[in-house]
């Protein structure tokens, strides 16, 4: 019988469509924990479905048409593991409210991930380390992006050595001591790129942490780790490169026809400056970021609007037209069913073809078809207008795409009426 008040809501299951993997469509089923005058907590359940696999109304999976026995079992388990979860989130509950604790979400949470309820331990800053890095694979990241969060922890324990601190309490973390952090950074040398990203994973660990109920006060609030953007080789294909590339032809057999549509994906891509995710976001689902804007004549000149995938967190998004390369691949050639490949294979591909055409740029690779673009829209159209169709900053733009070319200042500076020298 219970004695107590029951004040946990009816756990809620849900795919996580934002997080749907680029190529295959697969997305984290996220558990809903929620409790009546607290913050509602998520917990991913380790099942994945795509869109057609997964019927919201019931919350399970679903057996598509013609699926084998073997297929229809395997639904069936995940269902069972769904279900599973469910009736192991509400004996929680149950469980902690009769020992006579009032638990959050947040701690159910803890619980099912096997941590136990951690909210009355002393955290250390390792503990809020490894909760974001949880966090992190249970959003099922890219295997790099735990790769490198799992460098920054080794970095961190490395540093807490040093000190002869390896328990540092997450509470001692502060301002203070991430300047001391900065400090011995820079004196190994490490890069600045390095130590952005070593400071913004701590402070993104500490404001996990607070979300969790571990720390009550944010003592890095409005810390940022500032230093002069460093400049990368920029690496793009002249336009004469890019033109050749266009119309040389390949021979007809299978593997000849792979290249003809990886080459064309790659030039979409100069002509649009889509990255690769951005590029398989638009090629799914095209007519979703295809919109038209009138011009000063009142007609309608067609583009790409979206937000970049990497920075969607930022809420800022970009438009660039569709140029008559791009909007002939796009509707004459591929009918709105542009090639999709997986980015190693497409990469694999180009250091092929780029042998074949034999263009400068023998590692081609398709980062850079963004750089290809944003040096071609600078040279033609200014700094300013390459970056905002091209969705980063001007000074995003200097340090890691484009540099402005002797014939465009030559071209400025003639049309300022600059007195210039000739041979």
């Amino acid at each position: 019988m219970i004695t107590y008040e029951y004040n946990m809501k009816e756990p809620y299951l849900w795919r996580r469509a934002n997080r749907a993997h680029a190529t295959t469509d697969k997305a984290p089923i996220i558990l809903r924990i929620e409790i009546i005058g607290y913050e509602r907590a998520e917990f991913a359940t380790g099942v994945t479905a795509t869109t057609s696999e997964w019927n919201q109304d019931t919350q399970r999976l679903q057996v598509g048409r013609g699926a084998s026995k073997e297929e229809q079992l395997l639904v069936r388990s995940y269902n069972n593991k769904l279900i599973d979860w469910i009736r192991k989130s509400e004996q929680v509950y149950d469980s902690l409210k009769s020992q006579g604790h009032d638990p959050t979400p947040a701690e159910i949470r803890e619980v099912l991930r096997g941590s136990g309820s951690r909210t009355q331990k002393k955290q250390t800053l390792l503990d809020c380390l490894e909760l974001l890095y949880t966090h992190l694979s249970d959003k099922e990241r890219q295997p790099s992006t735990l790769t490198n969060a799992r460098l920054v922890i080794g970095f961190v324990k490395e540093y807490l050595a040093v000190l002869r601190k390896p328990n540092l309490p997450a509470v001692q973390v502060d301002r203070k001591w991430c300047r001391a952090l900065e400090r011995w950074c820079i004196a190994r040398p490490m890069t600045g790129a390095s130590i952005r990203k070593y400071i913004s994973f701590i402070i993104r660990a500490v404001n996990m942490a607070i979300d969790e109920g571990w720390l009550k006060d944010n003592k890095l609030a409005g810390y940022r780790y500032v230093s002069e953007l460093e400049s990368a080789e920029k690496r793009y294909l002249t336009q004469d490169e890019l033109n050749k590339l266009r119309v040389f032809c390949f021979t007809t057999d299978t593997k000849n026809q792979t290249l003809d549509q990886v080459r064309d994906l790659f030039v979409f891509c100069c002509y649009t400056g889509l990255s690769f995710v951005d590029y398989v976001r638009f090629a799914r689902t095209p007519d979703t970021f295809l919109s038209s804007v009138p011009n000063k004549a009142g007609q309608p000149v067609q583009g790409i609007g979206m937000s970049r995938q990497k920075i969607q967190y930022l809420g800022k998004g970009f438009w660039v037209p569709l140029f008559p390369v791009s909007k002939e691949l796009l509707f004459t050639k591929y009918a709105r069913q542009l090639p999709i490949y997986e980015s190693s294979y497409v990469n694999e591909n180009l250091k092929h073809i780029a042998r074949l055409v034999d263009l400068s740029l023998l590692d081609l690779s398709h980062k850079d078809a963004r750089s290809t673009f944003a040096q071609m829209m600078r040279d033609q159209f200014g700094l300013k207008l390459a970056a905002e169709m091209a969705g980063h900053t001007e000074a995003m733009a200097n340090a890691r795409y484009s540099s402005a070319s002797p014939q465009y200042i030559i071209e400025q500076l003639s049309i300022l009426g600059a007195p210039l020298t000739h041979n």
